[in-house]
C-alpha cells in the first residue's frame, strides 16, 4: 500500500535499489515477520511466489506458502542456495527436495550441507543409507563422505575412503577425479599459513 510504504519512508525504515524497496536492515524484517500470524504470512508468501523475481526467492516463497514445488526446483534452488553459502538454507531445500521424491540427486545435496547445520550424525547415516546405483553415484557418495570426516576431523578416514573408491572406480575419468580430490586433500593437509606480510 502506498500509504503505508509512504508511513516507513518516513520513519527512514526503507531504501530503495531500481525498481526494488526494502527494509534497511535485516532486523527489522525478522521483527515484522515474528508479529505476522502464521495463516497471513502463508497467504504473503503465496502473492510473492507469484512474482516474476529470481527462482530461489520464488521457491523459497512457495515452500513457505505451502504451494507445491517439484523436486527439480527445489534441487536447482538448494544448489543456488549452497552456491550463495546459505546453507541453512540449502539444506532446508534439499531436504524438501528428498520429501517430494528427488532421489539420489536431492540426497546427495542434502548429505554435503548437514555438516554445515553440525548434523554430522545425520550424514554418516544418509550416506550409509544411500544406495548408490552406479559407479559415478558410488564416487560422488565417496567424496561426499570423505569431505565429512575431514569436516570431522578424521583424516585418515577420509583418505581410506578416498582410497577404496579409487581401488573399485571402474572408469579411468572417476579414478582420475578420486585422484584430484586426494591431490587436493594432501595439499591442504601439508600447507601451512604463511606469517607476516
Amino acid at each position: 500500500d502506498p500509504t503505508e510504504l509512504a508511513a516507513l519512508d518516513d520513519e527512514r525504515l526503507l531504501e530503495s535499489r531500481s525498481q526494488e524497496v526494502r527494509l534497511v536492515h535485516p532486523l527489522y524484517a525478522e521483527s515484522l515477520r515474528a508479529t505476522v500470524p502464521p495463516m497471513r504470512a502463508r497467504d504473503h508468501y503465496r502473492r510473492l511466489a507469484e512474482l516474476p523475481l529470481p527462482h530461489l526467492r520464488v521457491v523459497g516463497w512457495r515452500l513457505d506458502g505451502g504451494l507445491p514445488v517439484g523436486p527439480d526446483a527445489l534441487l536447482r534452488a538448494a544448489r543456488e542456495a549452497s552456491d550463495g553459502l546459505d546453507h541453512d538454507l540449502a539444506a532446508r531445500l534439499a531436504r524438501a527436495a528428498v520429501d517430494a521424491g528427488g532421489g539420489f540427486e536431492a540426497k546427495i545435496a542434502l548429505l554435503a550441507e548437514l555438516p554445515y547445520e553440525g548434523r554430522a550424525d545425520e550424514a554418516l547415516a544418509l550416506a550409509a543409507d544411500l544406495a548408490a546405483a552406479s559407479d559415478g553415484e558410488r564416487v560422488r557418495v565417496a567424496s561426499a563422505v570423505s569431505n565429512l570426516d575431514l569436516v570431522l576431523g578424521r583424516v585418515d578416514s577420509a583418505r581410506s575412503v578416498l582410497a577404496a573408491a579409487r581401488a573399485s572406480a571402474g572408469e579411468p575419468a572417476l579414478r582420475i577425479r578420486l585422484a584430484l580430490q586426494q591431490a587436493a586433500q594432501a595439499f591442504q593437509r601439508t600447507r601451512k599459513p604463511r606469517l607476516g606480510g
